[in-house]
């Protein structure tokens, strides 16, 4: 056998995980037809292999279906492996499972495409086989598939098996219908080979019906007969079927169980003598018992056996979903570490912004002068300021002397005195000189150093 990386495929899936249920139905349809399918539940493929893979069985598949979902049109892998397939020419068939709008990265490249309606379930065998007769085209494989939806009338005839063996044969009026299938599914599950009518025989006329209960019959082992109701289990067909499988055993002729599997309406001293002295279990409790009447020791280890590598399967599936999940997480996250970083930049930025306005809000609204040299004026002040500290007299006050040195400083001036809850009111003493009492030496030399930042020339008086 070829190693998986060097295979080539018929069909690539692409889908949703939770999709899953119905895709994997297509799968073993698509598989029994002989199809040679590729699908990432495998568990083949891990880590840094995976995408690689995947772009490698796109590239060595003929047929591209797209599961299509509103899980599956969100998927950013989906979108990458659609347009894979479009750069590799590819067919690409749609298998709509909802009205979901396709992916916007890709619907260009499907819009246009015929798709396959799965919406609607009262059309979807013919869908199905709308998809196989397309894939026959495209593939030249012989359609050999069975339709997914077998309780359905099929329109087909074909002719009935009738060598084969069965280890079960259920008996059931058409009104147990959905019970027996339940029971049907089961078994099959477990490893049996089980006869029900509803599944096989829904085509045929009465005389061909007849004859080929008759066959199944003799060639079952055990019989089941599944019922809600004595008037059921009294029916026409049903009655013929467990009395020929009754008359059997009691003349010797076989061997093997009968068994009622009925619900709790049915009192057990009801059931028919021929029914009531076999075997018998509830509807809601037959499996925890039925398989140790139908199948012996080996068949028993067997069916187990089975079980246990069909969940081991099931359980690789899970380990390959949670692999692709971390490879999601794992993009996620580092797109999302991109945007943290992106904001903790912007931050940085805010905050040294905040800063620089912080610290012009704290600066004087007073806009510093530029020193001009004095006019003839104020030079004329300057003597006179200077005369008037040698000769002042003494005062109980400290004296503060302030020289207006220009018109413009007026606003400085004021700004100052009234932060120093101070006033030119009545202080000026000649043109452009001032005096003013402040209560305490620091005070005035706390002033003095105020009116100098603006320029403006004060000094304390002297005592004589």
């Amino acid at each position: 056998m070829l190693p998986l990386h060097l295979m080539e495929y018929d069909i690539f899936i692409s889908y949703s995980r939770t999709d899953s249920a119905i895709v994997n139905t297509f799968v073993q349809q698509l598989e029994a037809a002989d199809y040679k399918v590729w699908i990432d539940r495998a568990g083949v493929y891990s880590g840094s292999q995976f995408k690689s893979m995947i772009v490698k069985a796109i590239e060595d598949s003929k047929v591209f279906l797209f599961f299509s979902s509103k899980d599956a049109n969100a998927s950013p892998w989906t979108a990458k492996e659609i347009a894979i397939a479009a750069n590799y020419q590819k067919t690409i068939i749609p298998i709509k499972l909802d009205n979901t709008r396709y992916n916007g990265t890709v619907e260009f490249d499907l819009i246009n495409l015929d798709y396959v309606d799965y919406i609607n379930k009262s059309n979807r065998v013919q869908e199905f086989d709308k998809l196989m007769r397309t894939l026959k085209t495209l593939l030249g494989k012989i359609q050999t598939h069975t339709p997914l939806q077998q309780q359905q009338t099929q329109t087909q005839s074909q002719p009935i098996n009738t060598t084969m063996k069965y280890d079960v044969f259920i008996s059931s009026k058409s009104e147990d219908y959905g019970l027996a299938e339940k029971v049907y599914d089961f078994l099959i599950e477990s490893g049996l080979d089980v006869f029900l009518a509803s599944r096989e025989l829904d085509r045929l006329g009465e005389s061909e019906y007849s004859l080929a209960i008759d066959d199944a019959i003799d060639n079952a082992t055990h019989m089941i007969v599944v019922a809600t109701s004595v008037d059921n289990i009294n029916s026409k067909w049903v009655k013929y079927e467990w009395n020929t499988f009754s008359n059997d055993l009691k003349s010797g002729y076989r061997t093997g169980n009968l068994i009622t599997i009925h619900s709790h309406d049915i009192e057990l001293r009801r059931l028919p003598a021929s029914l009531r002295h076999q075997q018998s279990f509830w509807l809601d409790t037959y499996k925890q018992h039925i398989l140790s009447y139908l199948k012996d020791d080996n068949s028993v280890l067997a069916a187990k056996l089975k079980e246990a590598q069909k969940e081991i399967k099931r359980l690789e599936g899970i380990i390959k979903t949670k692999d692709h999940e971390i490879m999601e997480a794992q993009d996620d996250k580092k797109r999302l570490m991109s945007i943290i970083t992106s904001k903790n930049d912007e931050i940085k930025t805010l905050k040294k912004k905040l800063k620089d306005a912080t610290a012009k809000i704290k600066e004087p609204t007073a806009v510093k002068k530029t020193i001009q040299k004095p006019t003839e004026q104020e030079k004329t002040t300057s003597t006179l300021f200077d005369l008037l500290v040698k000769n002042v007299k003494k005062s109980q006050e400290v004296i503060v002397l302030i020289k207006k040195n220009s018109v413009r400083a007026m606003n400085d001036l004021s700004y100052v005195l009234s932060n120093n809850s101070l006033s030119l009111s009545n202080a000026q003493i000649s043109s452009g000189l001032w005096r003013m009492k402040v209560k305490d030496r620091a005070a005035a030399q706390k002033l003095i150093a105020e009116l100098r930042q603006y320029h403006i020339r004060a000094e304390i008086e002297l005592n004589q």
